[in-house]
């Protein structure tokens, strides 16, 4: 499943939980569809930031700095 197709249904489950009406086992199936969905996403987001900061460490012909570091937070 691409990260498309992963959060184009996120949001589909999102919707139908939101609506309410529904039963709460149905409810609570469509809750653990999402969180598997949101972990996938997660997942393919680290893999692409990885690659990212491969390029831009290819780009400036030197290992890429920590992002997270120096930000001030």
């Amino acid at each position: 499943m691409s990260f498309e197709e992963a959060i184009a249904r996120l949001e589909a489950i999102v919707q139908q939980l939101e609506s309410g009406g529904g039963e709460l086992d149905a409810s609570l199936k469509l809750f653990e569809e999402g969180m598997q969905l949101a972990r996938k996403c997660e997942e393919i987001l680290g893999q692409a930031e990885g690659r990212i900061e491969e390029l831009l460490g290819d780009a400036q012909g030197a290992p890429p700095a920590d992002l997270s570091e120096g930000s001030g937070s």
